[in-house]
């Protein structure tokens, strides 16, 4: 008991009240007295220790106690250790600095691991839109002429032989290919189950009729005259004989026509299918991976558009439309490009390459089975005399030649080097022949022996009064145009006025070829897969229609050429080429410079023509279109 109630205890018998007994208990419940009442309730409360002041004074007392404890460790807990929480404070904000660090951090690690499993692939859909300066206006095969409108053709109609991306020949159409013994008779078998896109069976008799319209005068096609004298035979509806008249080891080469439908065209005249291409192409049912859906037309610019050929044999193109447009120059196109109305540029010249944005685009450079020449008219008045040709091969430095054109970023490699008319990998011991080197000095001795002489304070050579005087020829727009000048300016250091005429190619061919109206021209020779170069170098073929364009003779050479191309032993063939080309390089009628290369300008999320190939030329850019898509998606990588 604490103190205060000690001192509320009164002494016994100085305040004694006696218990009132039972029945004085009940009698009072009765009849209650207010007074008594109030009376017994306070010494009620009193015996049982209650009282008011007593508990007000008791509460002040706790609250006072509760209000120093308070102050006391408020003093001590917030005062006198308020720098302590200011520290605190700071040492929190730098926790949680650090704690929001390591979080990003480990979000950035989580992103840049997950990366590491993603890559992007090539996705179905889009449309491949091509651009080229080169003429489309047509896509029958018997009509293209141009590199794209070739191109454009094999597109829709295939053929019964294709090159693939090792310049090899492979089936199309065709299954197999044979000649008998004699060289004379070839047989193509077909695959099964071909169709044209109309559901219509594809058979022999498609075949016949292509080739009867090919030789057909009134159609006057392209290919006419390689078709001359040779008879097509149906054996069943999968097979067809080719009957030649000469033996051909390389009539294979000539079995990349495309074929046309026959149930389309028969009993159409000339005149009728002439107008069907050039007015309604698209309802010319084909074969290939695309059929030609419509064509837009803008002043001198056009659109072609094909789809995918749903009956197609081979595997569904991934790309929903391919167009081909065409431009008037090299300027619009390249801008044609940059604005993105085409995802690719068909090729581009090395002016257009060296401006190209490689952030944006790459650049595809394949080696083409072509050849450029300079060629020697060689019933020229001065070119005629093989001194002075040989004197120009000697002062001709043709690594300068192929290293022109090379580009300091790598865009631009030097093309293949060529030292013969046939290109190179053909045959290895072909490849090992080569032209003599450069050698400027033994040039000028040469042309000074044969009285062409250079007189003191003299730009050029003169004989008996005559300048040495050279014309080169060369068509504009081109990328040997540059090495025309480049030609003219190192056979000007030995003393030659050699002076260069850059023209139109729709000039060229009457204004120049067919006249031989040149002293050198420097033109691109399609070489092809094949040795058998006869329609170049032939003296047969020296006429104004032919392809001897050097005007070239020789009665070995005529004969080499000859026994190569018929001879059915593969060895005897390899023999005679070699013979061929040694009498070639002993004669000089052309100096081989290099095989030209094919560039192609594209998106960098474009997935086509793949870097490091070749093409046996460029109308067979599309010979793997089926795989080629414009998008892309992102895929786990594979480990």
């Amino acid at each position: 008991m604490n103190k205060s109630n000690n001192q509320d205890v009164r002494p016994a018998g100085k305040e004694t009240t006696k218990a009132p007994s039972s029945h004085s208990r009940q009698a009072q419940s009765v009849t209650p007295k207010a007074d008594g009442a109030t009376t017994r309730q306070t010494r009620a409360k009193r015996r049982s220790g209650f009282r008011p002041d007593k508990l007000a004074r008791q509460t002040r007392r706790k609250l006072d106690k509760t209000t120093a404890h308070i102050v006391k460790h408020g003093k001590k807990f917030i005062v006198e250790r308020w720098d302590h929480i200011r520290m605190a404070r700071r040492n929190v904000v730098l926790w949680l600095v650090l704690m929001l660090a390591l979080i990003i951090g480990s979000f950035v690690q989580v992103i840049y691991y997950n990366n590491q499993d993603i890559t992007v692939a090539a996705a179905n859909g889009g449309t491949y839109a091509e651009g080229t300066t080169d003429k489309l206006t047509t896509i029958s095969p018997l009509y293209a002429t141009t590199n794209t409108e070739k191109a454009a053709s094999q597109l829709v109609y295939l053929s019964l032989l294709s090159y693939d991306e090792a310049n090899k020949l492979r089936g199309s159409l065709a299954e197999s290919w044979s000649h008998d013994d004699t060289g004379k008779v070839w047989t193509v078998k077909l695959k099964p189950s071909l169709t044209w896109t109309d559901g219509e069976a594809l058979n022999a008799d498609d075949i016949i009729y292509t080739v009867k319209l090919m030789q057909n005068p009134d159609i006057n096609s392209t290919l006419a005259s390689s078709w001359s004298g040779i008879k097509a035979t149906k054996i069943d509806d999968l097979t067809v004989a080719f009957t030649l008249s000469s033996p051909l080891m390389a009539f294979d080469a000539s079995l990349t026509f495309g074929i046309l439908p026959e149930h389309i065209l028969n009993n159409k005249t000339a005149i009728e299918i002439a107008s069907l291409f050039s007015e309604q192409p698209e309802s010319i049912v084909g074969s290939g991976p695309f059929m030609l859906n419509n064509i837009e037309t803008t002043d001198d610019n056009s659109i072609w558009h094909f789809d995918p050929n749903d009956h197609y044999y081979g595997a569904t193109p991934k790309l929903d439309e391919l167009s081909i447009r065409t431009y008037s120059d090299n300027q619009t196109m390249m801008a044609g490009l940059e604005r993105g109305e085409i995802n690719a540029v068909s090729n581009a010249n090395t002016q257009d390459i060296a401006e190209v944005d490689t952030h944006k685009f790459k650049v595809v450079q394949l080696k083409t089975a072509d050849g450029v020449f300079a060629i020697f008219n060689n019933s020229g008045e001065l070119t005629s005399d093989q001194t002075i040709r040989n004197a120009l091969r000697l002062a001709l430095n043709r690594d300068a030649i192929r290293n022109g054109g090379v580009s300091d970023d790598g865009n631009i490699q030097p093309p293949t080097d060529l030292e013969t008319p046939i290109a190179t990998g053909v045959y290895d011991s072909i490849d090992q022949l080569k032209q003599p080197d450069y050698n400027a000095e033994q040039a000028k001795a040469e042309l000074e022996q044969t009285g062409w002489t250079l007189s003191e304070g003299a730009k050029y050579r003169t004989k008996n009064g005559q300048e040495l005087t050279i014309r080169i020829v060369t068509i504009a727009g081109t990328n040997y145009q540059d090495v025309a000048q480049m030609i003219a300016n190192q056979w000007k250091e030995i003393g030659v006025n050699a002076t260069v005429e850059a023209v139109d190619a729709t000039q060229a061919q009457q204004g120049y070829l067919v006249p031989r109206n040149y002293d050198v021209l420097v033109y691109q020779l399609h070489l092809g897969a094949d040795p058998d170069m006869f329609a170049y170098w032939s003296s047969t073929q020296a006429t104004p229609t032919g392809l001897n364009l050097a005007n070239y003779s020789s009665r070995r050479a005529e004969i080499a050429l000859a026994n190569g191309r018929t001879n059915p032993n593969p060895s005897a063939r390899e023999s005679r080429y070699i013979a061929f080309v040694d009498q070639w390089l002993q004669d000089n009628p052309a100096i081989a410079l290099y095989q030209p290369s094919f560039f192609y300008v594209m998106d960098k999320n474009i997935n086509s023509l793949s870097t490091g190939g070749s093409l046996i030329d460029a109308s067979n850019r599309f010979q793997n279109v089926s795989n080629w898509t414009v998008n892309t998606t992102p895929v786990m990588a594979t480990p």
